[in-house]
């Protein structure tokens, strides 16, 4: 019988490992021949070190160059053409787009992980206007057919996408975001101290960082005692990320603390007493607030696709307005000041979590995909 087998393709290998392993783990389990395609990085080189096969591509965050282009597609279609893959799984948005067009041209069943839509459905300037007419044409080629599966993380950017006509050939379905791993992120009690929040994100300004410090400004004016922390690093790659120096600055400003990213969110999220993420980048379902859930820690974000899907409103978490510092404030002075509260919705993100992001369960979601992707008549 032949062996199964998946080929990823992504352009960020720190992405795949932190939301993407344990799929390709428990398909490796499942007797899946895995392959994965992404540049070079110091996350790469986990998968020499695992069953996995790999293969190095073209750098393409932070270029839209025509060369660069080329350069990804000639590579993906190496990969392709050599692997043989059952069926391509596309993470982000170049691997959809120049991977699900050479996956159609090819026949090869693709299923397709639209995790947000990002910065061109964040901004609405001309020059993004158009580059946003620019890639649903691309988006149309690359999913409108048969043998692609494209999976959504929200209602509304699945409800996009089919206004445009783009998936109308296309199956797809709703699965809510990568998953926490609830054995690694346990529920512990808060910490003592004063109450620490924390913003784990790439620290870009459409992940609302310049509100989170404002906020954090405006607490300190009001004399509330607490302590707000970025939890990530800078991205050199993308024209909306902060600079380190202006977290030096923020810093020693004594605003806000900054650690960089760490793979130990589990230790992290222990360590903290809220999560915040005002966001008003287009996400599909944030991990940071799932793994927030998964660790019994309330979050405060925005009333916008993806954050609003990814709480329950009152419950196990806030809503604020998206770029409003003094809502963000608000919100989280009253969590901070009302420690029952806080802990009533910290036992309830953990169910919700329970319930809705088991990465176990989010898995075998895929695979069964996989299954049915690989039963479509090719013909």
């Amino acid at each position: 019988m032949k062996t199964r087998s998946i080929l990823f393709l992504v352009n960020d290998a720190g992405f795949f490992v932190s939301h993407r392993l344990a799929l390709a783990e428990a398909a490796q389990r499942e007797g899946y021949r895995v392959a994965i395609a992404c540049p070079q990085s110091r996350y790469s080189a986990l998968f020499f070190d695992s069953s996995f096969e790999y293969y190095a591509t073209t750098p393409t965050r932070g270029t839209n160059n025509i060369w660069s282009s080329l350069g990804i597609t000639y590579d993906y279609w190496k990969i392709i053409r050599s692997v043989r893959p059952d069926v391509i799984h596309l993470i982000t948005s170049k691997p959809i787009l120049i991977g699900g067009i050479l996956a159609r041209i090819l026949r090869v069943p693709s299923v397709s992980a639209v995790s947000g839509l990002g910065y061109l459905f964040t901004h609405n300037h001309l020059s993004v206007r158009i580059a946003r007419k620019i890639v649903m044409i691309g988006y149309r080629l690359a999913l409108n057919h048969r043998l692609s599966h494209v999976i959504f993380q929200n209602d509304h950017d699945r409800a996009i996408f089919a206004d445009g006509n783009i998936i109308a050939r296309a199956n797809h379905s709703l699965i809510k975001g990568s998953g926490a791993d609830l054995d690694s992120i346990q529920y512990v009690p808060e910490p003592p101290g004063p109450v620490t929040i924390i913003l784990p994100a790439r620290l870009l300004r459409d992940k609302g960082v310049l509100e989170f410090v404002e906020a954090a400004r405006l607490l300190r004016q009001r004399g509330v005692n607490c302590t707000m922390r970025l939890q990530g690093s800078v991205d050199a790659g993308n024209p909306m990320s902060v600079t380190q120096d202006d977290i030096d600055n923020w810093v020693a400003q004594g605003i806000v603390e900054w650690r960089p990213h760490t793979a130990d969110i589990a230790n992290i999220l222990a360590g903290a007493h809220i999560v915040a993420l005002p966001s008003f980048y287009r996400e599909g379902l944030p991990k940071s607030i799932v793994d927030a859930a998964a660790a019994g820690r309330p979050t405060v974000t925005t009333d916008m696709p993806g954050c609003r899907d990814a709480i329950i409103a009152g419950k196990t978490g806030l809503l604020v307005r998206p770029h409003d510092a003094v809502d963000l404030a608000d919100k989280l002075q009253m969590l901070i000041e009302n420690p029952e509260l806080r802990a009533r919705m910290g036992k309830a993100a953990r169910l919700f979590a329970e319930a809705q992001f088991d990465i176990h369960v989010i898995a075998s979601q895929h695979l069964t995909i996989y299954e049915r992707c690989m039963a479509t008549d090719h013909g």
